[in-house]
């Protein structure tokens, strides 16, 4: 039986080039997808997560919520996908629930975000999918502006450390 993982990696490697991702006019190819997925795994290690750490996706569907889904599993990491719709109050109690050390979201997300904290729960290290990942604060100007720092690949951005949420 071969995982979920090694079956990715066995595509990447027999076929690179081949579209792996489409969505709303956004292409991936598999080694841009493992590409990008690597490198916030890498990230995610660095920082010390690893098997069993839980990280929570709270983005859009769509190839950001692709390669986060990728990357949170390279890095061994579970990974804990959550709707964008969902209310303020549950979503603060499945982050307490379920104990995320780290929450990727994106900057269009920022205020379902701030409307969980407001309720309580927990405080995970939070970055923010702009012109790259970026550690954001729960400082009202810690998340960035999307429409300044858009990019044509904004996965592709450094990652600065991790930011603690007072």
């Amino acid at each position: 039986m071969m995982l979920l993982h090694a079956l990715f990696a066995r595509s990447v490697r027999r076929t690179p080039d081949k579209v792996a991702v489409v969505r709303d006019g956004q292409r991936l190819s598999f080694r841009e997808l493992d590409e990008r997925s690597r490198d916030i795994a890498q990230h995610l290690h660095r920082q010390g997560l690893g098997a069993g750490d839980r990280v929570a996706l709270l983005l859009d569907n769509g190839v950001e919520m692709v390669v986060a889904l990728w990357a949170v599993l390279r890095a061994g990491a579970v990974c804990m996908p959550f709707n964008p719709q969902t209310k303020a109050e549950k979503l603060a109690a499945l982050m307490q629930r379920t104990e995320a050390r780290v929450l990727l979201t994106q900057a269009s997300l920022a205020r379902v975000w701030r409307a969980a904290q407001q309720e309580g729960g927990a405080q995970p290290h939070v970055w923010v999918h702009g012109a790259g990942w970026t550690p954001a604060t729960s400082g009202e100007h810690a998340w960035p502006d999307t429409a300044a720092t858009a990019s044509p690949s904004p996965w592709r951005g450094a990652v600065g450390d991790e930011v603690a949420l007072a």
